[in-house]
């Protein structure tokens, strides 16, 4: 132990003597380049500081460009201050519009034509409602991975073999279309316990070429119709829902336990008439009928696409119905026929062997032979208490009888999907919907005398990335007034004036109905863009308020009010140091702070813009999340030019309404 300590000590101590030596020629190297390159980078920016600061500034009206830009600014601001009111239509016609486009027509006008009936059926109200459907919502917006998964499901009772036809099939039909670059196809389970995966399901990875290979102006969602058109095959359980990308799949696989985007959950326990809690058997049997009318009631809704069952089919199960009398006859319980019963027919381990590294279970069983013929299974045989050997068909009734597939459940209650997808509207609409085809199908069924078809202790719940929507409304309407309130209260702090406060923070709403007027145009953008050559693509269809979306709003109104900030600072500054006495001076001091201070607005609002532009711009991967995020605030700082005249006339009115009550007051 000695000498293993000696060894230790040794080691260490050559080891911190190493570690020593190599900080010291590390500090010694940074002393000799990276020391002096930062003396060398501090001394000139002193120098050039200081020869900066000697040097006579010159004014902002010998630059041409902001010459240019008061010649402009300054005759609007005095038209603006003599015309206060008109001026203030426009930004209200700004709040009306965005409002129009993010709630759409028909919501819109609702409660005038709730009280108007007779205007619903006008021609400018239908026209509103069909030209402005309003923003729809979904979770978040799809991330083009460049590839999709085609995951489609043959009945319980299909073969392996008959599974693995219909895959060569599909995926020959699929490598004929011209955009895909190739096919990787995969069916029943892989080797692990955590892919619970039946023989008949498929999990196809198709692989895309870029973008520009593929055929002029076809979309993702035609090139996804084409693929369905040429995969579908009877008796195979497809849809939109099947064809989802593979990231996308796994999430909503991992969030929601489903493979497609949306779904309608029926969970619960059914009961029967007289109340009692029926068996697993009947009550997946009744779920399934239910859900079979389910998804023939929502087919008929706008927009959803491909609904399918999930878990729709049976298998045939051998029930041995066990005899008490007769086993308990011959000495015998019923774990020992069943013992006896799993050891026969389903294996039981024995023992283990170990070969090098490998180690495999001995079972003991039947052969497979008897095992798969159902006229040997009667002829398992029991031995008594007495030693007899007693044929088991003698000890119990075997019966042949069709079950479920699977049982399903969640929180100990069973649990079926009608799953569905969403195509040419938005999920939040589309789920908004069925849930009230269903309510109106009760209603319906009620009405006419007849029993609630949703039987007693089922409940109709959302599911898929609706669920996942409606948290995150929870949450960000908890998180939007915390952040508007927190802007108001800096704002406070700055001014110390709660009617420049006000002002300021006017800014906000406008901002905001710019990047949600921006938000429904901007496809319509690209698509011009795209006609006239300047895009490489049309736009993919409608952008939907999502969590990037709302994350971008968050985002823009924090900077919003930047403009304003800026102009009211200098104008207080400004008042204070000199007090008008005429609503002339008034205006006068409120245009020479609006033209001091115009420049930097511009700046703010225009290095905004141009940053965000690159992202606007891109087409790679990520570009679909991230434009999102980035076009309210893009709209909304080109609305917020609009706060340049607000946050004046306001400042001037509120001055000019101080000087006529002190005059009154005087007098």
């Amino acid at each position: 132990s000695e000498g293993r300590g000696r060894l230790y000590s040794r080691l260490l101590g050559g080891l911190l003597a190493g570690l020593i030596g190599f900080w010291a020629a590390r500090a010694e190297v940074f002393g000799l380049t990276t020391v002096p390159a930062f003396l060398l980078f501090g001394l000139g920016s002193y120098l050039i500081l200081r020869r900066a600061a000697a040097e006579a500034r010159p004014s902002a009206g010998r630059n041409p460009l902001t010459r240019a830009i008061h010649r402009g600014y300054e005759p609007m601001l005095r038209w603006v201050l003599a015309h206060k009111m008109l001026f203030m239509t426009g930004p209200l016609l700004i709040l009306a519009f965005g409002l129009l486009v993010t709630f759409g027509g028909e919501r819109g006008l609702a409660p005038v034509t709730d009280a108007l009936p007779s205007l619903k059926k006008a021609r400018p109200v239908a026209w509103l409602s069909e030209t402005f459907p309003g923003l729809g919502t979904e979770f978040m917006p799809a991330l083009d991975e460049g590839s999709l998964l085609y995951m489609p499901s043959l009945l319980p009772q299909a073969s392996l073999s008959q599974t693995l036809e219909v895959m060569r099939r599909q995926n020959a039909m699929i490598e004929s279309v011209p955009e895909v670059a190739r096919v990787v196809g995969k069916l029943g389970r892989a080797e692990t316990a955590l892919d619970p995966a039946p023989v008949g399901m498929i999990e196809t990875v198709v692989a895309l070429h870029p973008r520009s290979e593929w055929r002029a102006g076809l979309s993702r969602e035609e090139l996804v119709s084409e693929l369905m058109r040429k995969t579908h095959t009877p008796g195979v359980l497809e849809g939109a829902g099947a064809w989802i990308q593979p990231i996308e799949t796994r999430v909503i696989m991992l969030n929601a336990g489903i493979r497609a985007p949306l779904a309608v959950k029926l969970i619960g326990a059914p009961r029967d008439e007289e109340g009692r809690t029926l068996d697993a058997r009947t009550g997946v049997g009744l779920l399934e009928t239910l859900a079979t009318r389910i998804r023939e009631r929502i087919a008929r809704v706008a927009g959803v696409a491909g609904p399918n069952v999930e878990n729709l089919g049976g298998k045939i199960y051998v029930e041995f119905r066990i005899d008490r009398e007769k086993v308990g006859h011959h000495g015998l319980t019923i774990g020992d026929v069943q013992d006896v019963l799993m050891t026969a027919v389903g294996g039981m381990e024995v023992a283990r062997t170990v070969e090098g590294r490998e180690r495999f279970s001995i079972r003991v069983a039947y052969d497979r032979e008897r095992r798969d013929r159902l006229d040997e299974l009667d002829r398992i045989l029991v031995q008594s208490a007495d030693g007899e050997l007693l044929p088991i068909g003698s000890l119990a009734e075997i019966e042949i009888a069709p079950g479920p597939a699977a049982i399903k459940t969640e929180d100990g209650l069973l649990r079926l999907h009608v799953t569905f997808a969403a195509s040419g509207r938005d999920e939040g609409r589309v789920m908004e919907d069925v849930l009230a085809e269903i309510a109106a199908w009760r209603a319906e069924e009620r009405d006419a005398g007849r029993a609630d078809p949703i039987p007693t202790g089922v409940a109709i719940e959302a599911a898929g990335r609706y669920e996942s929507q409606l948290r995150a409304s929870k949450r960000f309407a908890i998180l939007i007034p915390v952040c508007v309130l927190l802007i108001f209260f800096l704002i406070y702090l700055n001014f110390r004036d709660w009617a420049m406060c006000l002002n300021v923070f006017a800014a906000v709403p406008i901002c905001v109905a710019g990047g949600l007027i921006l938000l429904a145009f901007f496809p319509d953008l690209k698509d011009f863009m795209y006609e006239v050559g300047l895009w490489d693509r049309p736009s993919s269809g409608p952008i939907h308020v999502t969590v990037a979306v709302v994350v971008g709003f968050i985002a823009l109104a924090g900077i919003a009010t930047d403009d304003g900030v800026v102009i009211a600072t200098y104008m207080k500054q400004s008042f204070a140091a000199h007090q008008p006495t005429s609503v002339a001076e008034i205006r006068e001091a409120v245009v020479e702070a609006g033209l001091r201070r115009i420049r930097p607005c511009l700046m703010t609002t225009a290095t905004t813009v141009i940053a965000l532009y690159p992202i606007l711009a891109a087409t790679g991967r990520g570009s679909d999340v991230a434009q999102p995020m980035a076009i309210p605030s893009v709209g909304g700082m080109i609305t917020s030019l609009v706060t340049l005249f607000i946050v004046p006339l306001v400042f001037c009115w509120i001055e000019e309404l101080r000087l006529k009550y002190a005059a009154d007051a005087s007098s």
